[in-house]
């Protein structure tokens, strides 16, 4: 699923099945517990109400499912270097970036918890702006210091 029509036509010349959707306004399409496994990468960030699709999200996943969301983390390492000199944090939705909403560690955990998931592990990419495998190794063990955040969740019972 995607909301751009471009996307979804371009997976489709490749043959893989896709819907345009705008999850601001759209419930999925999809019947209760559907799925085994749902990914969200990089969406909830651009999303004005995120809960309503983590809700629906929920509702399309079986009870033994798996849901896997990506966002970037506004309060990385690099963040306070930023403050200190008077510069917006990477990908902050408060200063003109594409995001509407900014998430940290903790505020993304909350959201999730809230809207029906328990976060089984939560872990980061790389400490911006490394990519080596130490950033990486960093990253995935304090993800409140990486440039994305990744949860890895269970459906709430």
């Amino acid at each position: 699923m995607d909301i751009s029509e471009v996307a979804v036509s371009q997976l489709a010349a490749k043959g893989i099945e896709a819907t345009r959707i705008d999850l601001d306004v759209d419930d999925l399409p999809y019947d209760s517990e559907t799925f085994d496994v749902v990914l969200c990468l990089e969406v909830l960030e651009h999303l004005i109400r995120p809960e309503e699709a983590l809700r629906e999200i929920r509702r399309t996943l079986k009870p033994t499912g798996t849901f896997i969301a990506s966002v970037p983390n506004i309060y990385q390492l690099c963040t306070l270097a930023l403050y200190v000199a008077d510069i917006p944090p990477v990908n902050s939705a408060r200063f003109g970036h594409v995001h509407v909403n900014d998430f940290t560690a903790r505020l993304l955990k909350k959201a999730l918890r809230e809207n029906g998931f328990i976060v089984r592990r939560m872990a980061g990419d790389a400490i911006f702006p490394l990519t080596d495998p130490i950033s990486r190794w960093v990253a995935s063990k304090v993800p409140r210091l990486a440039h994305h955040l990744i949860a890895v969740c269970d459906v709430a019972p």
